[in-house]
């Protein structure tokens, strides 16, 4: 399987479709056979669990909090599709490590072909941190004046952190 290609899904603005867009990317790529990883980004406002029903015992709150390796936060969508969805409960963010992500993300890496970073809305640490981290970035926008716009400052932010 090798060293897995790492995604992030991103536009500044909520409500373009990063998630539907990083749920569909995925299921289309497992159904070409490859393997996929979906981490969702969005620590504030997650939602990844309505889209696809269903109840995590645990999320990535609990592995960037350090209570739980990364392994047991990821479900089984089907045999070549995961998730690691973030926790839609604001009592564990405030012990969320933003900086535990990378290791997240790389122990991610050997197991998975693709690793999906579904990005948050917004611009701060913990929607530029993901860029960093991601081989590419596929900016997802509406044909809207402020969406676009924000695009546009997202395609630039991608750029500055070499992502």
């Amino acid at each position: 399987m090798g060293e897995g290609r790492v995604i992030a899904v991103a536009g500044a603005k909520g409500g373009v479709g990063k998630t539907t867009t990083v749920i569909n990317l995925g299921v289309s790529l497992a159904q070409t056979g490859q393997t996929v990883a979906v981490v969702e980004l969005d620590l504030a406002m997650a939602n990844i669990i309505d889209f696809l029903q269903f109840e995590p015992d645990r999320t990535l709150h609990d592995v960037l909090s350090g209570t739980a390796p990364t392994t047991e936060a990821l479900y089984p969508i089907d045999d070549r599709m995961h998730v690691l969805p973030s926790g839609t409960d604001l009592a564990g963010f405030p012990a969320i490590n933003v900086a535990a992500l990378a290791p997240a993300v790389r122990s991610l890496r050997p197991a998975y072909d693709l690793v999906l970073l579904a990005t948050a809305a917004g611009v701060s640490p913990a929607t530029i941190y993901p860029l960093r981290l991601a081989d590419e970035v596929l900016l997802v926008s509406t044909p809207r004046v402020a969406p676009t716009r924000d695009g546009t400052t997202t395609i630039e932010l991608a750029s500055r952190s070499n992502a």
